[in-house]
Formats: structure tokens, sequence, C-alpha cells
């Protein structure tokens, strides 16, 4: 999904997606403890911190994951994460990712008419 990933509307997520899909198809998917790259964690090109627009990207990645579990998964990633709330707090982080849910379905929507 072109929407997503550093350089994209929605900065991240590009990954999660693919391994989704690829659930959907009912590809199998082999994990490993090989290392075959390194990254180097200095500089990103996207994330800023957990501000809003980490909160409002998420939202909207959850809602391409699946548009029926989206809540779901929202509140699962809050309650799972609450130490990164710091700054926001959970309901601004909520309200975020709300209106991140809400962009992405306007924006495929848009892209489809």
């Amino acid at each position: 999904n072109t929407l997503f990933g550093a350089g994209a509307k929605y900065s991240n997520g590009e990954e999660a997606l693919y391994l989704v899909e690829a659930l959907k198809k009912k590809l199998k998917i082999y994990s490993s403890t090989v290392n075959i790259g390194t990254v180097y964690h200095e500089k990103s090109s996207w994330f800023k911190g957990y501000d809003e627009k980490f909160f409002f990207d998420k939202g909207a990645i959850y809602t391409a994951i699946s548009k029926r579990f989206r809540h779901l998964l929202m509140l699962q990633y809050l309650i799972r994460h609450k130490e990164v709330l710091s700054n926001l707090g959970f309901s601004k982080a909520y309200n975020n990712m709300l209106k991140g849910s809400k962009d992405y379905m306007n924006t495929i929507r848009s892209n489809h008419e």
C-alpha cells in the first residue's frame, strides 16, 4: 500500500500491512533468528516521537489492517504501550487514532471515485 511508509502520507506500517496481506492470501510466513542486516536508529526519517502524528498514523494503519476490528486494535495498542502515552495521555492519543482512521477511510473512498 503506497499510502504507508517513510515519505508517504502515513509515515510507517508498510511492513505490518505486507504481512497481514500475506496471511490473508494464506501464504506461509517463517521467522528466523538469522541476522540478515543491521539498522542504525541514530536518526529516523519519520519518527519524531509519540506525538499526534504518530497516533494519527497508527489509526490509519489499524484501519487498513481491519476496518471491522480497528477500534479493538487501537485500544489494544494503547493498553499494551501505555508507557508511550506520557506526552498526550490515553484520550488524546485515542482521538488522534480515530482521526487517522477516518482520514484513511476518506482517502481510500476518494481514490475509488
